[in-house]
């Protein structure tokens, strides 16, 4: 029974002592392993990703803003400049370019437009301009692109595949088949 739950004798009351009572001892913790910090470099390097991801959800929801809730599915990469007005400030400017990198893409005000321009090796050959088109057509284009660029995949998976069994069936004919 504990010490504290015991009742205090009445002989040493009229005595007037008090005794004192501890009611919990705790054990004392060796400090013998020191306890685990991460180091700085670490720590740089976690700040460095949580910084970036933070800024990919500031370009995710800028882009939301701009385009729309369509803006995840319209594969486009935000490239932010920074860009010196006439009294010397500094503005951030944020332009989005298609996934391959090869169209800049820009919402028309107030409308449920795009402005499509041809930038690159299409410009240099001449191909380049602008076209306007409905948010929704470029979705559409943008699908359209994903869906051919999965389909030549196949395809040539395929004709390796194809290389390939041809190679083995050779190689069985050329050993006499399975031994």
């Amino acid at each position: 029974m504990l010490k504290s739950m015991k009742k205090p004798d009445p002989k040493k009351r009229k005595l007037g002592r008090a005794e004192t009572v501890v009611a919990y001892e705790g054990k004392k913790r060796s400090l013998s392993s020191p306890v685990a910090a991460i180091s700085k470099a670490d720590a740089e390097a976690n700040l460095g990703r949580m910084r970036a991801s933070f800024e990919g959800y500031q370009d995710e929801v800028e882009g939301e803003r701009t385009f729309g809730p369509e803006y995840k599915n319209l594969d486009l990469k935000p490239i932010k400049q920074k860009v010196k007005d006439l009294k010397g400030g500094e503005t951030v400017k944020t332009t989005y370019r298609s996934g391959s990198g090869n169209e800049e893409v820009s919402r028309i005000p107030d409308s449920d437009m795009v402005e499509v321009k041809s930038i690159g090796e299409y410009e240099q050959a001449g191909l380049g301009g602008t076209s306007k088109q409905s948010i929704r057509d470029y979705l559409e284009s943008v699908k359209a692109r994903k869906k051919a660029k999965a389909q030549s995949i196949l395809n040539q998976s395929k004709q390796q595949r194809d290389k390939i069994m041809a190679e083995m069936e050779a190689a069985k004919a050329k050993t006499g088949g399975n031994k």
